[in-house]
């Protein structure tokens, strides 16, 4: 959810700094309310590990429909 502008600061000045920002996320999650989606754009492009365990839901066929939601698939 983090603003595309305020981000680029972010890492601006920890690369002035001699900072390292590391970036953990899930680009399926709510979108900035302002212009975002570098998350995602560099997800895409960069790749990463992926976190797909279901941990709060304990039912299975709720993991499976969240899953399926999450990815983008329509579920009845």
């Amino acid at each position: 959810m983090a603003p595309t502008r305020q981000t680029a600061q972010l890492f601006w000045h920890a690369h002035r700094a001699g900072a390292k920002v590391i970036a953990a996320g899930d680009a399926g999650q709510l979108p900035s309310v302002t212009a975002g989606g570098w998350f995602a754009s560099l997800s895409r492009s960069l790749g990463g590990p992926e976190l797909r365990e279901m941990v709060r839901q304990r039912d299975p066929h709720e993991c499976q429909a969240l899953g399926a939601f999450h990815d983008g698939y329509l579920v009845h």
